[in-house]
């Protein structure tokens, strides 16, 4: 098994929840469980680190990334200067053929919601509706800032319970992204932010 195939196997365990937030990584059990030397893995954990997914250390062992309040609090204040800011601006360019996939996308998230990987779908809804601004910087922190906080959400089966709302958030910003109406967009969005923030809290309470 490649480095490669390593880093996609324990992304996906890792972004699903099979492997908890604030898990330690051993670069020997990993080895053993893969059946490989432990220069793949420990290759495998630095992509990993670079991604914000894992935290790495200097004595062979890493760790599944888990913020406490105060860094959840900063992740999603930033998320939503970010996320307005990038919808706004899409929203300015966006073009029939953008919001037609982006209808699709919604539709297919609507489908995995409440299944397991379920906050991929709503990662890409997202990433989709902010596609059209232009703002590479911006869409690459805030796929990052995205990342991070699904490896949280992935801990907390409960939040699913909140999927109806938050389709309903998603249809409410599709909506007035088809009127081009800006500031009612991005009205939603950061309630729908700051509810997914509410929910996280609760969740870890």
């Amino acid at each position: 098994m490649s480095s490669h195939q390593i880093v996609e196997t324990l992304r996906e365990e890792i972004l699903t929840g099979r492997i908890k937030a604030g898990q330690k990584l051993r670069q020997t059990a990993l080895a053993e469980r893969f059946g490989i030397s432990r220069i793949p893995i420990r290759d495998a954990i630095s992509t990993l680190a670079n991604e914000k997914l894992v935290i790495a250390s200097p004595n062979q062992s890493a760790r599944v990334v888990h913020l406490n309040v105060e860094e959840h609090a900063e992740i999603f204040d930033l998320r939503e200067i970010l996320e307005c800011h990038a919808l706004s601006h899409a929203i300015r360019y966006v073009s029939d053929v953008e919001l037609t996939h982006a209808r699709h996308v919604h539709k297919r998230t609507c489908l995995e919601a409440g299944k397991e990987g379920w906050s991929e779908g709503d990662r890409d809804f997202h990433m989709t509706l902010y596609s059209p601004s232009g703002l590479h910087r911006t869409q690459a922190l805030i796929f990052e800032l995205r990342q991070v906080c699904r490896v949280q959400v992935a801990s907390y089966d409960n939040l699913q319970a909140q999927t109806a709302l938050w389709i309903e958030q998603h249809e409410e910003i599709l909506h007035h992204s088809d009127r081009r109406d800006a500031a009612a967009a991005v009205r939603v969005l950061r309630a729908h932010i700051s509810d997914a923030k509410g929910a996280l809290f609760g969740a870890s309470e």
